[in-house]
């Protein structure tokens, strides 16, 4: 992935933060936290694009209630939301999010999900999401 898939921009669909503007906060969350040794994880939620828009708007919305800082971009094979969540108990909170997320969608097609934990030697939004595997 390269920086222009992150920055296009495509938030009209869901009215979440794009990318550019997640990228430049997270970017001073990592300054704050290497300031307070303190971490955070950033969640990706990597839908098949076969997922009807109704239902990707639908849970875009969800998602942005669940987290701290939320954004979304299209690849051209799949839907991708990004959230950050403050590190304490982010995992175990995380996965009671993706148990309801199941239950409201049983047949929804989660490509794939990836929790990255954030600290004050995190790279850029490009490098933490470029570590995440095709």
């Amino acid at each position: 992935m390269d920086g222009d898939n992150l920055y296009n921009g495509h938030d009209e669909l869901t009215g979440l933060h794009d990318s550019f503007y997640f990228s430049t906060e997270l970017e001073r969350d990592i300054a704050e936290l290497k300031r307070s040794g303190k971490s955070n994880h950033l969640t990706v939620l990597t839908l098949d694009s076969d997922t009807p828009v109704e239902i990707f708007k639908e849970i875009a919305e969800w998602w942005k209630d669940q987290f701290i800082r939320v954004c979304r971009y299209e690849k051209a094979s799949d839907y991708m939301l990004m959230g950050l969540d403050e590190d304490e108990g982010a995992l175990k909170r995380i996965k009671s999010l993706f148990d309801e997320l199941n239950g409201k969608y049983p047949d929804l097609k989660v490509v794939r999900v990836e929790t990255i934990k954030i600290d004050g030697n995190s790279g850029s939004l490009d490098e933490l999401v470029g570590s995440i595997p095709e």
